[in-house]
């Protein structure tokens, strides 16, 4: 446990931030590890219940070039072979990879808790929903993961079948540059609200459907801290134009929207989305020139702060607020890439800070909306919906229950 927290601390990835604040981990006896945070932070044990806090073999993972040192980030070689093979503490085993076709588990008969009723699992790469749907209607495959609510409205008379789903704690949102060098407009507080209130939200919620809901700022509605309903923003098209004129874009402008160019999310592509808010906020007199690139490329784009305002997916492993805005507020990780600094925001940053330290769900909630409505009038981030899951399941797998966090708990899964 100690070398798996620090290896993923040292390492400095996307994930590490999630545990910047912990300053050792000790072991007191056998059977007990203390943890002491640089500062209060009631979030860390949600935290360490994430997939990337999942325990390793340190003896093994050490033999194949695994660090926990402070120098990992540079020095650690054991990437490629986690890749591809298992020394976690999980109920199933990897037993092939093959990127972009299929992953292999098996399950673990040492597992520490209850064994699965499943030897294989077998996950396919399928990302077209209707090829997914077919495979589950013939018997091809178990479970299709990915479809739209339309789909799953059209097998529901199939008795073959059982439809499952509900909300989730994944949501679209846009992000816009505060770097004047990419797009000046953009970088205007003032042309951030107008672009809010451009926006057709229920148009959006539409082309999802099913589960699907509206999200008010940037923490979805299953989650602790969501907006209320009476608080999110309504598309207000003269209000838009007023706001632009404000900012001296009377005329409007140009600006390129970036996007993953094959992303289907939960059965909803995202070139769809691109095309409908390219509509939206031409009426408004914003010419949007669409930019869809290949996953990797949109994302290494993004990471290295080039995009001038982007279509992007974030999820949460755990129901607390917390798990959106460490992303989001002034200063941190995915707010750097835009240029939001903590220096352009200190009361929200403030807010982020305190938020951690406050032990009462209830109080907590009333910050992290707080911290939502300030964003909501002055960050460059848009919280558009968040997504529905919809799953269509063969008849003869059982024990098949949905979970708005993980989606299912495959260690409990049966088949007749």
């Amino acid at each position: 446990m100690i070398f798996s927290f620090n290896r993923l601390k040292n390492l400095k990835g996307l994930p590490s931030v999630r545990l910047e604040d912990i300053d050792t981990v000790e072991a007191i006896d056998d059977m007990t590890v203390q943890i002491t945070t640089k500062a209060p932070n009631v979030i860390l044990p949600y935290l360490l219940t994430g997939a990337y806090a999942s325990i390793v073999d340190s003896k093994e993972l050490s033999e194949r070039g695994g660090l926990d040192t402070p120098d990992a980030a540079e020095k650690d070689k054991a990437e490629q072979f986690l890749n591809d093979n298992s020394v976690g503490s999980g109920p199933f085993i990897l037993a092939s990879n093959e990127p972009d076709y299929k992953v292999v588990l098996t399950k673990n008969p040492n597992y520490w808790g209850q064994v699965p009723q499943l030897d294989e699992v077998v996950l396919l790469t399928v990302s077209d929903p209707s090829a997914q749907r077919f495979m589950v209607e013939r018997g091809d495959a178990d479970v299709a993961f990915n479809l739209s609510a339309e789909q799953v409205d059209a097998m529901r008379k199939n008795s073959d079948i059982k439809i499952v789903g509900g909300p989730t704690t994944t949501f679209v949102s846009v992000e816009m540059t505060k770097k004047p060098d990419l797009s000046e407009p953009m970088a205007n507080p003032t042309v951030e609200m107008a672009i809010r209130y451009a926006l057709d939200y229920d148009g959006y919620l539409a082309l999802a459907g099913g589960y699907a809901d509206r999200i008010g700022g940037v923490v979805p509605q299953v989650a602790l801290g969501g907006l209320p309903q009476e608080e999110w923003i309504q598309r207000d098209v003269e209000k838009a134009k007023e706001l632009l004129a404000e900012a001296g874009y009377p005329d409007g402008f140009d600006v390129k929207l970036s996007y993953e160019s094959t992303g289907v999310w939960y059965g909803v592509s995202i070139s769809s989305m691109a095309e409908k808010m390219q509509a939206d906020l031409a009426e408004v007199g914003i010419n949007v020139t669409l930019d869809p690139q290949e996953g990797m490329i949109v994302y290494q784009m993004s990471r290295r702060g080039e995009l001038e305002m982007m279509i992007n997916l974030w999820g949460g492993s755990y129901f607390d607020g917390y798990a959106q805005l460490r992303l989001f507020c002034p200063g941190e990780q995915v707010a750097m890439r835009y240029d939001y600094g903590a220096d352009l925001d200190p009361e929200i940053r403030g807010l982020c800070d305190e938020a951690k330290t406050v032990p009462d769900p209830e109080e907590r909630a009333r910050v992290y909306q707080e911290i939502q409505r300030q964003m909501n009038e002055r960050s460059p981030w848009i919280g558009i919906m968040s997504f529905g899951a919809h799953l269509a399941v063969r008849d003869e797998v059982e024990n098949f229950v949905y979970h708005p966090g993980y989606q299912v708990q495959l260690q409990f899964v049966d088949k007749k």
